[in-house]
């Protein structure tokens, strides 16, 4: 119950400390978001801000006397009122962080940005142990579709590997171009819609440039080298458990009971 009564610098605290933890900035650097912030951009004056929050300071602490002296339900009732009063209170100062981030998770967005990380991570090990560059198209190829691309070009050794899902004339698209070494690129062609927030370009263009620029020889060499390694394993002898002996120097015998 004395909780109520200071709800306004708990939830300010609370608040801040979410929203600066959503932007990924220091908890404890100074910012206008705060209550009586938003209440000063949505339009009211100081003295009517600052009579906002006297009047919903006077309304939780009324509801903390009358939990305090209430019986176990007329206690849920009041607790349940408190909180539907704070629910609607924090909707109306109109934080972006908070709406944002009810959107991702009632939408799913949050499941598909975890799908999409997964599915980079995937790529990554993929092609960095591609030995071959047909093992590397098959992957490019199998990228196209997992990241809802429409096309992909890609240009290694003079040679041209391309393929396409459809025709995308006549629609908005975006192209992507990723510049690899001797002159080498990968094209990606993709539809514009509202799902391209779900794809991580900077991670995309990370991988291709980390993994398609390295030479197929280091990559056959750093494979045949833990080939061998394992090989050298695998030949050595198993180590023989010590035979334990007896003072008369016959073997010993762990005798069971009868």
């Amino acid at each position: 119950a004395p909780l109520m009564a200071l709800s306004i610098p708990l939830a300010d605290l609370c608040l801040s400390t979410i929203r600066r933890f959503l932007r990924r900035e220091p908890i404890m650097r100074g910012d206008r978001g705060h209550i009586h912030h938003r209440l000063l951009a949505r339009g009211l004056s100081t003295r009517r801000a600052v009579l906002v929050l006297y009047g919903v300071c006077g309304v939780a602490a009324v509801l903390s006397l009358f939990q305090s002296m209430a019986t176990n339900k007329t206690s849920a009732a009041v607790l349940v009122i408190f909180c539907a009063i704070a629910w609607i209170g924090i909707q109306n100062l109109g934080y972006a962080e908070f709406s944002q981030a009810r959107r991702l998770i009632l939408a799913g967005g949050f499941r598909e940005s975890l799908n999409s990380s997964l599915a980079m991570r995937t790529l990554d090990v993929s092609l960095t142990v591609a030995e071959t560059q047909e093992q590397r198209w098959a992957i490019l190829r199998d990228a196209l579709k997992k990241f809802g691309l429409v096309e992909v070009r890609w240009s290694v050794e003079g040679k041209l590997y391309h393929d396409a899902l459809w025709n995308p004339s006549g629609q908005a698209c975006w192209v992507l171009r990723i510049p690899l070494t001797d002159g080498d690129y990968v094209n990606f062609t993709r539809v514009a819609n509202a799902d391209d927030a779900s794809l991580n370009v900077g991670a995309l263009v990370t991988i291709f440039r980390k993994t398609l620029s390295r030479p197929l020889e280091k990559v056959q060499v750093a494979s045949a080298s833990a080939s061998s390694q394992l090989a050298r394993k695998r030949s050595q002898p198993a180590l023989s458990s010590p035979l334990l002996s007896t003072s008369d120097g016959e073997p010993w015998k762990q005798s069971t009971g009868a």
